[in-house]
């Protein structure tokens, strides 16, 4: 066997400062991620490979990629703090096992991927490809299983880096995750001489920073051409959560909202056609309280729409839903969510668990049918409906290929407070607009509110703790490849571990 195709000699285990390395090295990658966005530490993933390729056992390995991604994960959901702290007297004391729990939860995922590296133990010449393909794999698993919570992937560090962010658009999140990943080892195949491989994947960098730069530019074109013609308003009160439940305080936030909406248009020749307020706007049962309906409406003028977060009630149970309100003070449309936040709007195993949820609810939510279009008027587009953390879902915003509308993301982010949860929650969406070639409007109730183009870019926007409205168009659409092949989230990275076992087994059938 030549040297450059041997494993790191593993003779030595990793012993207490490797796994301190690791865990060090792990915190400092974080500072990739939003808000901070130093994508440069994404290098420090080469410490992780490292780590691994010194693990004799799968125990071993477990525990070194275990301890990385713990390092990882850590600092990015510190916000958890905020969501417990609206009502510290009953859910404070969850506080420090929920900050400590949770990333440990991810990071056994993780364990689960370097116990399997462990095992294949693959020699230099496959070990970058082998990592990056088993970090998309298991990210993409950590999106589909119970619990699910693809929040902190490598691959958002990319915010930072809105040219190689286009990638999106083919490979969506997971795909686009493992080769991210990549990028991060390229010291590691610097440092272990691993030249055509590291040259091959600068190259790849290069050409998707060439790529990107292409289509944002071929994006301002189309925009100039095809400016947007359906002006929205965009409604963010900056109700404070622990005052949005305050019953002495319902009357004085129905009104803040209210003198919202009645906001004199910045151009009066072109009112909006659709006013969006945010998730849970207002704590009452819009379906049966026509007088509110009638009081949010008062100033639309037939043609004109308002969406906004509210609950709906049938058949025995409460959904979190978007209400559609005609001129006329109707529902004429709705959309409940599908994707519901695990012990906010339900609590996992309540036969077992002695928890409630932490939002003040009736019961359990019941979960909506999925993805769906709402169609308001003919010369209007389709609005593909997201509540909250639904946006976190990468291939799983629309139905089919949907080649026109616009995403319109509806949350109620008071929850992380003035934390770094806003900023990640914001950026995460904005990788939505652009795997489906969709523009966003994204309406925070304190915020950040924009309006998003099918680049990702920030068109307008409201900053976190500002109260009130934005006044746009609709960014034109722009189509994307990932939409017409979704499988591509899971085949990239299945391809680069199995590319690598059929590489290994063809080796050691040469011996």
């Amino acid at each position: 066997m030549s040297e450059t195709n041997a494993p790191l000699k593993a003779v030595t285990p990793p012993r207490g400062g490797v796994y301190m390395l690791l865990f060090t090295a792990g915190l400092l990658a974080s500072l990739a991620m939003p808000p901070q966005g130093f994508v440069v530490f994404l290098l420090l993933f080469s410490i992780c490979l490292w780590g691994m390729q010194r693990a004799a056992t799968p125990l071993q390995g477990a525990l070194s990629w275990g301890v990385f991604a713990y390092g990882f994960y850590l600092p990015q959901l510190t916000w958890i703090r905020e969501a417990l702290f609206v009502d510290a007297e009953q859910f404070g004391w969850l506080a420090i096992p929920a900050i400590l729990g949770i990333p440990l939860y991810l990071s056994l995922f993780m364990a689960m991927a370097g116990a399997v590296y462990a095992a294949l133990r693959p020699p230099l010449k496959y070990a970058a490809v082998t990592f990056a393909g088993l970090w998309g794999l298991t990210d993409y698993l950590q999106g589909h299983v119970a619990f699910s919570f693809p929040w902190a992937m490598p691959v958002y560090a990319l915010d930072a880096v809105p040219i190689l962010q286009q990638l999106h658009s083919v490979l969506g999140a997971y795909a686009l995750n493992s080769l991210v990943v990549l990028w991060g080892c390229l010291p590691f195949l610097l440092l272990t001489k691993q030249w055509k491989q590291a040259v091959f994947w600068c190259i790849c960098l290069f050409c998707a920073l060439a790529w990107g730069q292409h289509r944002l530019n071929e994006y301002t074109n189309v925009s100039r051409e095809t400016s947007g013609d359906i002006a929205i308003r965009l409604v963010q009160p900056n109700i404070e959560q622990h005052l949005k439940w305050d019953q002495t305080r319902v009357e004085e936030n129905f009104y803040k909202v209210t003198a919202l909406i009645e906001t004199p248009y910045l151009d009066t020749a072109k009112p909006p056609r659709l006013v969006v307020l945010p998730e849970a706007t207002i704590p009452l049962l819009l379906q049966n309280d026509a007088n509110a309906r009638t009081e949010l409406t008062k100033t639309l003028v037939p043609g004109v729409f308002l969406a906004l977060g509210g609950h709906r009630f049938e058949a025995g149970e409460y959904f979190n839903s978007m209400l559609v309100l005609s001129s006329a003070a109707e529902i004429i449309a709705y959309y409940d969510k599908h994707h519901l936040v695990p012990f906010g709007e339900y609590v996992p195993l309540r036969n077992i668990l002695p928890l409630e949820a932490i939002a003040p609810l009736p019961g359990d939510f019941g979960r909506g049918k999925g993805a769906l279009a709402l169609k308001l008027a003919a010369d209007m587009p389709r609005l593909w409906p997201l509540i909250c953390y639904e946006a976190v879902f990468s291939g799983a915003v629309v139905t089919g290929n949907a080649s026109d509308g616009v995403l319109v993301q509806i949350t109620n982010d008071a929850w992380f407070g003035r934390s770094a949860g806003p900023y990640q929650h914001l950026a995460i969406a904005r990788t939505r607009a652009i795997e489906e070639g969709l523009p966003m409007l994204r309406v925070a109730n304190t915020g950040i509110s924009a309006v998003i183009d099918p680049m990702g870019r920030i068109q307008a926007s409201l900053a976190l703790g500002e109260a009130g409205v934005l006044d746009a168009v609709i960014p034109p659409v722009y189509p994307a490849l990932f939409p017409q092949y979704r499988w591509i989230s899971w085949a990239l990275p299945l391809l680069l571990v199995s590319s690598a076992l059929i590489l290994l087994a063809r080796r050691s059938r040469h011996r």
